[in-house]
């Protein structure tokens, strides 16, 4: 799950060789595998500290996936060229259990790799959106099998340059047996099992291998194809993508082809994620218990039944007040009346009496 552009590479580096020194790519044990950690994040375990294994920024994990994909290995980031399912799904995984993590942003830069692991990975991404919100980036290419990865997003948002889809499998055998042979160099392999040695560089490969690998090629494919719709849906289904024959599409094509859902930038997505949704801070199912607490009509409680106190001074005020209506009554309109009137006289009664008004 490569695009042709990049199997082109990897045939000129292997030039000249039988074969690929695996040592090179991994020499170091420590990195080859555990679980997603780079070595910086490793020496700060083993100082006692709990590093995330991606940047965050606002409550937004920034997962970059930046180079050629391989299935195995702690491969995060672009120093070493590649990026690892294993690593990729760790770090998706992470953020997606992280209380503190809100969205998700996939940044991604690959023309692809490795079959293995992609579909799997994919379905990672798609179980994050059930608790998250992912959102791919084509920044700027995510062709093959990055695109596997991002079609598993909530949204797929590309650059007006990025490159998306190469939706295919591609297969390489290279033979070196005539290279060999000038060199008078004549490989000779002995192996149990009639298919063991199917594909090896150094003889033609025979039809019936070819026909194989054929169907292990169609297998991966429609495999690709069934990850696309179930992250896509509508808007790439299977048949669509089957269709597009592994072309690729460059921004707005790209989003009028299905394979993205608007241009935007890494930028943009970021500040966007970062801002808060309208009207503020999200409901919780507290919050909005409380809020409906306010806006809904009970029925009043029973009143408490009032002491003798305040039966009394509701008695005097009560009283006070008819007086004192009376006294207005005989007053001439607009006249002021003469010192304090019967009501107030009558609380100052009872706050010499020792007594306060009940509340």
């Amino acid at each position: 799950m490569i695009t042709p552009a990049k199997a082109e590479v990897i045939v000129s580096i292997l030039s000249g060789r039988i074969g690929l020194d695996a040592g090179e790519v991994a020499a170091d044990p420590e990195a080859s595998r555990f679980a997603g950690r780079t070595r910086l994040q490793a020496a700060e375990g083993r100082a006692g500290m709990q590093p995330k294994p991606y940047p965050e920024e606002n409550g937004v994990a920034i997962i970059s996936i930046v180079g050629t994909l391989v299935n195995r290995g702690a491969w995060i980031g672009a120093s070493s060229g590649l990026v690892s399912y294993e690593g990729v799904r760790h770090q998706i995984a992470e953020a997606a259990r992280d209380a503190d993590i809100k969205a998700i942003i996939l940044d991604i830069h690959s023309s692809g790799g490795e079959a293995t692991g992609a579909v799997e990975t994919a379905a990672v991404v798609r179980e994050a959106t059930a608790r998250k919100r992912v959102v791919a980036v084509v920044n700027s290419m995510a062709a093959s099998a990055a695109y596997a990865i991002a079609s598993g997003a909530s949204e797929i948002v590309t650059t007006e340059t990025g490159v998306s889809g190469s939706i295919g499998i591609v297969l390489l055998h290279a033979d070196h047996s005539e290279q060999l042979k000038k060199e008078g160099v004549k490989p000779t392999l002995i192996f149990a099992g009639a298919h063991k040695v199917d594909g090896n560089p150094f003889e033609p490969l025979p039809d019936n291998v070819r026909a194989d690998l054929q169907a292990e090629v169609n297998k991966h494919y429609e495999l690709f194809l069934a990850t696309v719709e179930k992250g896509r849906g509508a808007r790439l289904t299977a048949e669509k993508a089957r269709a597009m024959q592994g072309r690729i599409k460059i921004g707005e094509e790209a989003v009028a082809a299905g394979l993205a859902d608007r241009l935007g930038s890494f930028d943009s997505v970021l500040a966007e994620l970062q801002r808060p949704p309208a009207g503020g801070r999200p409901i919780t199912p507290q919050t909005r218990s409380q809020h409906m607490t306010h806006t809904t009509t009970t029925a009043a409680a029973p009143a408490k039944p009032k002491s003798g106190l305040t039966r009394l001074i509701d008695a005097r005020v009560a009283k006070a007040k008819a007086q004192e209506a009376r006294q207005t009554g005989e007053e001439a309109p607009g006249s002021a009346p003469a010192g304090r009137s019967g009501l107030s006289r009558e609380v100052d009664k009872l706050l010499a009496q020792g007594h306060r008004p009940a509340r």
